[in-house]
């Protein structure tokens, strides 16, 4: 039985339902979720740190208390205006802090459960009131590493991403755009990996797999007949992926 699809942002995402989905459902919603705002994955996998207390040190206070401290003699004018105006800086900066990562940790934590089957979720015993990382963590622990792709893998990716949008529900011109462009970008950075037996894309082998895949698309014949550029310009990529954006959007206000 094939495994449903859930649409994050246009772009489809495999459910979770065993192990084998683990490598293309991990793919998939990293790029949907960079798709809608990248500082959901970095509160999905850590990198963006959930609040901790917010202790005032003698860094955060103006000279003349840092000078107070230094001496060793006993503070003073504990109500001094200029510190209390830095301390409600520091906590107010950390309000924000706190309610930023409080709003992206709810989105991730939605999103992540949009695309895991009950069955995965009452066996990882993913309950309120983990946060989006726990639950991430807790998923690849027993389905796979962190580790998003190998190069062989990202290589097999970037050339199966065609502009099908017929055949692949909710993926449209823009999100297509921005799930080869990821794909790209995976492959290239993996390909850079001097252990890796894939070497980096050229611009122009891209440009030409780029143009392939809105190919499989019969509706962007006119668009390819009248494109225009060379090949050999060295913001040539982001040229046709901006002019090829443009063009589906004409195309569909004609209708």
């Amino acid at each position: 039985m094939d495994s449903l699809q859930v649409s994050i942002c246009g772009i489809p995402v495999t459910t979770l339902s065993s192990a084998k989905d683990f490598p293309i459902w991990q793919h998939q919603l990293r790029t949907a979720i960079l798709a809608e705002d990248p500082k959901i994955w970095d509160v999905l996998t850590g990198n963006l740190k959930a609040p901790n207390s917010h202790v005032l040190t003698p860094t955060s206070m103006p000279e003349v208390i840092n000078d107070q401290l230094a001496s060793g003699k006993p503070m003073q004018d504990i109500s001094h205006p200029q510190r209390q105006e830095r301390m409600t800086e520091d906590t107010g900066e950390k309000n924000r802090h706190d309610e930023e990562w409080q709003s992206l940790n709810m989105k991730a934590v939605s999103l992540i459960n949009q695309t895991i089957a009950s069955s995965v979720k009452e066996s990882l015993k993913l309950t309120p009131p983990n946060s989006a990382f726990e639950i991430y963590s807790a998923i690849c622990k027993p389905f796979g590493t962190t580790n998003i792709l190998t190069a062989a893998e990202a290589w097999e990716r970037l050339k199966k991403c065609k502009y099908l949008p017929n055949s692949t529900p909710g993926l449209s011109s823009h999100a297509f755009v921005t799930e080869w462009k990821k794909a790209l970008a995976d492959f290239m950075k993996l390909a850079q990996d001097n252990s890796s037996s894939e070497k980096p894309l050229p611009q122009l082998s891209a440009y030409i797999m780029f143009l392939d895949a809105v190919g499989n698309n019969p509706q962007t014949e006119s668009w390819l007949r009248v494109h225009r550029f060379s090949p050999y310009n060295r913001d040539v990529l982001k040229a046709v992926y901006e002019d090829f954006l443009k063009g589906e959007r004409r195309r569909e206000l004609q209708g």
